[in-house]
């Protein structure tokens, strides 16, 4: 599953850390099919969502991940 926030144009896709290294081609694929279509996309680690309780806003949360490398 996935949440989508038109406002941001953003998809966020919780993922384990784990599966994302089993599986890297495959999310490799589905991040840059979305990319492509015009999605901004990123992945929800663990570690992001026990974030979410220092993060103020939706935008300063976007803010800090809009650069993220994940290939």
């Amino acid at each position: 599953f996935y949440f989508y926030l038109p406002q941001y144009n953003l998809i966020l896709e919780p993922k384990s850390e784990y599966f994302f290294k089993i599986k890297n081609q495959q999310y490799k694929e589905q991040y840059l099919a979305c990319i492509k279509l015009g999605y901004n996309m990123h992945f929800l680690f663990e570690k992001d969502i026990k974030d979410f309780k220092n993060v103020l806003s939706i935008c300063d949360y976007y803010e800090s991940i809009k650069n993220r490398i994940y290939f």
